[in-house]
């Protein structure tokens, strides 16, 4: 598996265009009440597939949590 970790303007802008899918904070289904959002710094690129990082909201700062595809992002957010 290759894993190409942002090294390129257009795996930038790749990720950048899937975070723009997102809303800019957001609830995931397995974890009602909490906040979200996507992590531009660790998102990456990997065999050409964006892998999007969420990131938690806990006790006023932003931790890392998970990661997953689009598609599996997509099934997985809702609004706050």
């Amino acid at each position: 598996m290759t894993t190409d970790y942002r090294t390129t303007d257009s795996n930038t802008e790749r990720i950048q265009a899937a975070i723009a899918l997102f809303p800019a904070t957001f609830g995931l289904r397995a974890h009602p009440g909490k906040v979200f959002r996507m992590s531009t710094s660790y998102s990456y690129i990997s065999s050409g597939q964006v892998m999007l990082y969420t990131e938690i909201l806990l006790n006023g700062e932003w931790l890392s949590f998970a990661k997953g595809t689009i598609q599996e992002m997509q099934r997985e957010v809702k609004p706050l």
